[in-house]
């Protein structure tokens, strides 16, 4: 009777069912994968899958393959909705009916072992799962338990529009540039969708030992970024799937983040020739995306006899094996073989090769997290809506990873992964010396934190030498040429391609490993380059901002015209100009592009543009070019201009004059083309290069116990310290915050002697323009012809 009834439900769910065959005798008398025709295998699978549109045609043809092989097998394929497939299955299984053979994706295959539905398939001593990759294995089972084989895999790539752009970006900061320049992306913000970042800033959701480790910079980099790309434009962000499809296939968008298996589908609604793939890109410290791996794999149903599981198994171990796996991998429909026998070749199609690329750095969500993983789609601990929230502007990062860590712990008992201080003592104890600039507030703290460390790390020791500005760089310079010196620089990344084209500092590329920077606002690492290579590690960072009276000033502007708008002889801005302090409104006008290494001029667009804005600006009344930056804060201390740009160092003393509450901090304003990006300065450790290995791990130890959330606690309270950390919440410190977002817009430049050069011939065009009146586009032109000749440029 239950065989009976088996076939009568079958009839329900296909139109037509070929006649009954002969069961399949009792095994283990079933050949193996590979023999000749005429197997003697007799019998019927009923296989339920989830695969959709061109997809279907490659399992069919893969199906077919067997019965060629097997003819009196009859096999019954037939395609369920995803939504729909669980539900349904639970209930044939509750009647001893349904499919003996389920073709589901990970998460469906954890909600079916949970409900018992289908085979441990540790039960079969006979299985081999070393043929399989352990990221797919690992996806459908755990130390004690396997319910699935996997059968094909495939994740998250970059697809591109071939007929809007040539190439693919192949980092972040090229994707961000890109899309502001008019190349439109659009990425899904649902957080399964986006995980892919989250490596790319260095980051980690869990680590190895099952702990919590959002809080190191990483994740709350990755937010940042999505916040910055839904704010400066050229993105389009959003958690409807359908909508993003349809706006890479209408040609709106030129890049599209999705999923691998997309691939068929949209060649077919574009044209094979018109859809590229490409690696999603990579961080700014050269990680790879990792994003998430999905793993369609075949389970078998708990309430089918053995000779019909049997049959089943013999069929999955002929799609399975190395030869059909290789097939697969050969149809170029964006998903890859899980055997781990398949050796991917250049013959193979070029989409093939780059999804296997991407998948080889995706991360799988375990068998044993995959309860939690679900949870948390379903609402628990509000972290997927909290994380649209942090992209939507509505909570910070810092907010949202406070609230997520004290949630994993209470409901999931998952611990925080901290950093104690004495992790980061050097492995041999030395004694190092450091020479720095610093106030005598910074300098009274950064002492302190000296005997933290030293009475950490039992056996190191520091000296400090304290100088006056540019004293420093200037003392430093003539001791290291001779061969001696500090062994550590503090100083600002102003200096930092001076001294590495001179040779006098260490390259750190191979010291600190880029899961170590990810605590750093990016661009401040990447001020800290030069050529490519790494020469020093942040502490803290400058930036120029908007400083506005909230006594005289009831709404902050949102951009340039609307804050000439509001300027009056009553409410006067304070605007320093030159080449430096006028860096910042080149972007909102078109941009500038200068090669710090060829010395060579090669955008003006956005510095002709602003030079006449800034011309003609300076005619409205309480309007004040000032070439003294000293005389802007002045003015501001004593309320007679109510907006003034200004860095950090001018904090106290406006604080002193004003109250804590008489003024707030905003980012530079945006103009026609782009958002307000000033210079970024960091300063930092920088280690002579005369330093041996033992000194030179001691004093990164120093750079990195400096940065401990504690001690840059402690140099918060000077007042005028913006921490290069991003593990820092500030809600508590609006004004210190409103330099950090203004830090996520600045400009990073390579201040090498060519662009030393340049500055100071660009402070003569400011001049020309502002004092003389010469014609912006005419000085400009001079201007470049001035720097070419000084650089050697030809």
């Amino acid at each position: 009777m239950p065989r009976i009834l088996r076939l009568i439900s079958l009839a329900l769910l296909v139109t037509l069912l070929p006649a009954a065959c002969t069961d399949l005798p009792d095994l283990p008398d079933v050949p193996a994968v590979g023999r000749e025709q005429d197997t003697g295998l007799r019998g019927r699978v009923l296989l339920w899958h989830t695969w959709t549109g061109e997809e279907v045609q490659v399992l069919d043809q893969m199906i077919e393959a067997y019965k060629t092989l097997n003819p009196e097998v009859e096999v019954i394929s037939i395609a369920m909705d995803e939504d729909r497939i669980f539900d349904t299955f639970a209930d044939q299984s509750a009647s001893g009916l349904g499919p003996d053979l389920l073709l589901v994706d990970a998460p469906l295959v954890y909600d079916m072992a949970q409900a018992g539905l289908i085979q441990d398939l540790n039960a079969y001593e006979d299985l081999d799962f070393s043929q399989y990759f352990s990221t797919s294995l690992a996806m459908v089972a755990n130390d004690s338990h396997t319910y699935g084989l996997p059968f094909s895999s495939h994740t998250q790539v970059l697809f591109y529009n071939r007929d809007l752009v040539d190439s693919p970006p192949d980092n972040l900061l090229e994707f961000l540039r890109r899309a502001a320049n008019g190349e439109m992306a659009a990425i899904n913000t649902d957080f399964a969708e986006a995980f892919w970042g989250i490596a790319a800033y260095d980051g980690l959701l869990i680590d190895d030992e099952n702990r919590i480790a959002l809080g190191h910079g990483g994740f709350a980099n990755w937010m940042a970024a999505l916040q910055q790309a839904r704010t400066r434009g050229g993105f389009l962000l959003s958690n409807d799937g359908e909508r993003l499809f349809n706006s890479f296939v209408d040609g709106k968008v030129a890049y599209y983040v999705a999923d691998s298996s997309y691939l068929s589908d949209l060649q077919h609604a574009m044209g094979e020739d018109k859809v590229g793939v490409a690696l999603l890109p990579a961080g700014p410290n050269g990680s790879a995306a990792q994003p998430l791996l999905k793993t369609d794999s075949f389970v078998f149903s708990k309430v089918s006899s053995p000779t019909e599981s049997a049959l089943a198994r013999h069929m999955t171990d002929y799609l399975t094996s190395s030869n059909e796996q290789s097939n697969l991998a050969m149809l170029d429909i964006g998903r890859l073989p899980t055997n781990n026998q398949v050796r991917l070749s250049p013959s193979m199609p070029e989409h093939t090769i780059v999804v296997a690329r991407q998948s080889h750095s995706s991360r799988s969500v375990g068998f044993d997290n995959r309860g939690i993983w679900q949870d948390l789609k379903a609402g628990a601990l509000g972290f997927f809506d909290n994380f649209r929230l942090v992209i939507e502007g509505v909570m910070t990062p810092n907010e949202m990873i406070e609230d997520s860590l004290q949630g994993f712990y209470e409901v999931y008992g998952l611990p925080e992964r901290t950093i104690a201080p004495e992790e980061l003592c050097p492995p041999t104890p030395e004694t190092i010396t450091i020479w720095h600039a610093l106030n005598a507030e910074k300098a009274r703290v950064f002492e302190q934190i000296v005997k933290d460390f030293e009475t950490t790390c039992q056996g190191a020791a520091v000296e400090i030498d304290r100088f006056e500005g540019p004293d420093l760089v200037e003392r430093f310079v003539s001791e290291a040429e001779a061969g001696s010196g500090p062994d550590l620089l503090f100083a600002s990344s102003r200096w930092l391609p001076r001294l590495a084209d001179q040779g006098l500092l260490k390259d750190i590329s191979e010291e600190v490993a880029p899961g170590e920077l990810q605590q750093y606002q990016p661009k401040t690492v990447l001020v800290m380059r030069y050529d490519g290579r790494l020469y020093g590690i942040p502490e803290s960072l400058s930036v120029a901002a908007l400083y506005y009276n909230t006594g005289h000033v009831s709404d902050p502007p949102v951009d340039l015209d609307q804050l000439v708008h509001d300027v009056s002889a009553d409410e006067r801005w304070a605007l320093p100009v030159g080449f430096y302090w006028g860096y910042w409104g080149m972007d909102p006008f078109g941009g500038f592009d200068f090669d710090s290494y060829s010395g060579e001029v090669l955008d003006t667009t956005g510095l002709v543009e602003w030079l006449s804005w800034l011309q003609s600006a300076d005619k409205k009344p309480g309007m004040d070019l000032l070439f003294d930056p000293n005389e802007g804060d002045l003015a501001f201390l004593n309320e007679t201009a109510s907006y003034l740009v200004a860095s950090p160092s001018s904090l106290p003393l406006i604080r002193s004059a004003l109250g804590e509450n008489g003024f707030s901090v905003i980012p530079l304003p945006n103009g026609p083309v782009a958002a307000g990006s000033p210079m970024l300065r960091v300063q930092g450790a920088m280690i002579n290069a005369q330093a041996d290995e033992t000194t030179t791990a001691a004093s990164i130890a120093f750079a990195q116990f400096l940065n401990l959330p504690a001690n840059q606690l402690l140099l918060l309270e000077t007042g005028s310290h913006v921490p290069a950390t991003v593990t820092l919440g500030l809600h508590e410190y609006p004004h210190i915050n409103g330099f950090r977002e203004q830090a996520t817009m600045a400009a990073m430049v390579i201040e090498n002697s060519a662009y030393a050069t340049m500055e100071a011939l660009g402070d003569e065009l400011y001049r020309a323009v502002l004092q003389e009146g010469a014609d912006p586009e005419t000085a400009v032109a001079e201007f470049v012809d001035a720097v070419h000749a000084a650089n050697g440029v030809e």
